[in-house]
């Protein structure tokens, strides 16, 4: 148990994040009491929590299993998808950086796949901003923060605003 969690609550709050997206055949979620379980939650598609992120209750944790569910069935989709992703993302970098590659197809992909699920259900709409308030109250890089202000412009929701230029950008694309 950590966090006050015991396996059986993280599998319960699973199974109705999967009940939430027709029952994706995906592997149970499991609890990494190590620091390392709170670099990735998402490896060889089996979700992987830490106690930072369990300590943040519940609604929190179904927001993060709805959003890794939704990227496993749309957006990327499949490890083929996420790589020609990134493929693009370099060639189109002026530096061809993969690792700045990886991220610009992964912050691509939480803004479709989030605003995908604030399209599908009015219910969606406080999880999904809970995560995004949530990332907006740590200390995030500049990137971040002008996504952060991005998409309270984009979806018309109260997001923390940082009042960076790189928001107005993003709008225009």
């Amino acid at each position: 148990m950590v966090a006050g969690y015991s396996e059986e609550r993280l599998i319960e709050i699973w199974e109705k994040s999967r009940s939430n997206w027709h029952r994706p055949q995906l592997p149970r979620p499991i609890i990494d009491g190590s620091k390392d379980g709170e670099s990735f939650p998402f490896r060889n598609y089996r979700i992987v929590v830490g106690p930072k992120t369990l300590e943040k209750g519940d609604q929190y944790l179904e927001n993060l299993f709805d959003h890794l569910i939704v990227h496993y069935l749309f957006c990327p989709r499949s490890i083929e998808t996420a790589g020609r992703l990134a493929l693009a993302a370099r060639e189109g970098l002026s530096n061809g950086n993969p690792n700045r590659a990886r991220r610009m197809v992964n912050l691509f992909s939480d803004i479709v796949v989030d605003t995908f699920r604030l399209e599908r259900s009015e219910e969606d709409e406080e999880k999904v901003l809970l995560g995004w308030t949530d990332l907006a109250g740590q200390d995030i890089s500049p990137l971040d923060e002008a996504v952060v202000g991005f998409l309270g412009d984009l979806w018309g929701v109260d997001l923390p605003s940082f009042d960076l230029p790189e928001s107005e950008m993003l709008l225009s694309v």
